[in-house]
């Protein structure tokens, strides 16, 4: 599956944070899957750290 994620998705991702499901977190890092983010994710990501 290809997975495109948002701002909020990629953030909490990589602060695992608890507010992520468990479900989402596991289909995010399933090997199976090819997980995109957008140009404007990373930017507004580096923003908010």
């Amino acid at each position: 599956m290809r997975l495109l994620l948002n701002t909020h998705v990629l953030l909490w991702c990589l602060a695992d944070d608890p507010t992520l499901p468990k479900h989402i977190r596991g289909t995010v890092v399933d090997d199976n899957n090819h997980v995109f983010v957008s140009a404007a994710s990373v930017t507004r990501s580096n923003q908010a750290l």
